[in-house]
């Protein structure tokens, strides 16, 4: 089981409470969605902000992502450093038969495309978790959609996936493309992002609610719920 959010360390005390929430689903996998320690992801404030909430104590089973604030210290050194020098993209085992992708929203998407492709090719009955923080689909108000991340759905087109995003403040479920959902989970901080018009396939717009995504995957499917610092559930189903 996972628990995922991103755009965390914007305020310690919320971001506190999202960690303990995260931490009281017992998870085997927490995913963190970039920008996780504001302003500019140095290792000084992972030190002193991040690694103090209740994220830091769920590190050695997170696999992160970074975000466009971490590489406001430049080359994300920071973000690196602080978790141990991971690659810039990498692949890992999810569990239950499905393959984990974190990528990197922020640097070389033509790159990380041809590397995705190849390992997809080499994982061919494997459903996927993928991360990374840019939205390619957000009805919100402040980013929205981006187009530029376009290769990374097209790299998945095939495939039975999960895309987990931040960037936008707000939690926002669309429904699938083929058979790619997409959560924006924005959530770990103060998540004060309102929304626009909604985009196509927009199903669920939560705004001005710090949460976590939990998901449980399984051989064949997945269940999620949208969990909120309050004691709420303000979305649930499987897939």
């Amino acid at each position: 089981m996972a628990v995922a959010a991103g755009d965390i360390v914007n305020n310690v005390t919320v971001a506190d409470r999202t960690g303990r929430l995260a931490q009281a689903q017992h998870p085997d996998l927490v995913l963190v969605l970039g920008d996780n320690q504001y302003d500019s992801g140095s290792l000084g404030d992972y030190k002193a902000e991040y690694d103090k909430t209740g994220w830091g104590a769920l590190k050695p089973i997170t696999k992160p992502v970074p975000g466009n604030h971490e590489y406001g210290t430049p080359g994300a050194a920071g973000y690196f450093t602080y978790w141990g020098q991971p690659p810039k993209y990498y692949a890992y085992d999810a569990g239950c038969g499905w393959r984990g992708y974190a990528l990197n929203s922020e640097i070389n998407i033509p790159e990380q495309t041809a590397w995705l492709r190849r390992d997809l090719t080499a994982h061919p009955g494997a459903a996927v978790l993928v991360s990374w923080h840019r939205p390619r689909f957000s009805s919100g108000s402040v980013h929205g959609n981006d187009r530029a991340l376009q290769p990374f759905w097209d790299a998945l087109a095939d495939r039975r996936a999960v895309v987990l995003n931040g960037h936008e403040h707000n939690y926002e479920r669309f429904a699938p493309v083929g058979k790619i959902r997409e959560f924006v989970v924005g959530t770990g901080g103060s998540s004060t992002y309102p929304f626009g018009a909604p985009a196509p396939g927009s199903q669920i717009r939560v705004a001005r609610t710090p949460g976590v995504l939990r998901l449980e995957l399984l051989p064949a499917g997945y269940r999620w719920s949208f969990l909120t610092t309050a004691g709420a559930v303000r979305d649930r189903g499987s897939g």
